[in-house]
């Protein structure tokens, strides 16, 4: 209902943090129009509480930088530069293998991003109670956390928005 109107003639490749948030700026405010505005809760999805750190960056980084969430969830800190705000998309995490394993489409990529979103991913590394690599920590060591965990959690954030139906 408002992305497609929003981005109709935009390629995905040309989606930047810059769009982004034009595109979150575009809806009309509860405050400003009270008949036709959202609050700013349901414009801004994230923040809303969430239960779990880990899908809350997940979601987040799955929405600026277009990683596949087996992706995100197989993200261990050696594939990301803080130096030169950069992520080294090199594997996936399969949960069905166990194990993890190249990209979807068998090439590594870099995803150029800004410091924020590298912080918080040095942010959730800190907390991750087996010391082992992986950004996305699961419930075991050298296991990161399960994709269904951060779909779960999205879809309660979802839940919040109007229009939203479960299917």
């Amino acid at each position: 209902m408002h992305i497609e109107p929003f981005f109709k003639d935009v390629l995905l490749c040309d989606v930047t943090t810059l769009s982004l948030e034009q595109f979150m700026r575009s809806f009309p405010r509860r405050d400003v129009d009270p008949k036709n505005g959202y609050s700013m809760s349901t414009i801004n999805l994230v923040s809303l509480e969430w239960t779990d750190v880990r899908s809350k960056t997940a979601c987040i980084l799955g929405a600026v930088s277009g990683m596949r969430l087996s992706e995100v969830t197989g993200l261990r800190i050696e594939y990301v530069n803080t130096n030169k705000n950069v992520i080294m998309v090199e594997r996936s995490y399969s949960h069905y293998e166990k194990r993890l394993k190249g990209t979807k489409t068998k090439k590594s990529r870099i995803i150029y991003t800004d410091s924020t979103i590298i912080k918080m991913l040095l942010d959730l590394y800190a907390q991750n109670p087996y010391a082992d690599s992986y950004i996305f920590y699961g419930l075991y060591p050298n296991k990161p956390m399960r994709y269904d965990t951060v779909e779960k959690q999205l879809e309660k954030r979802l839940a919040f928005l109007p229009g939203f139906r479960r299917t």
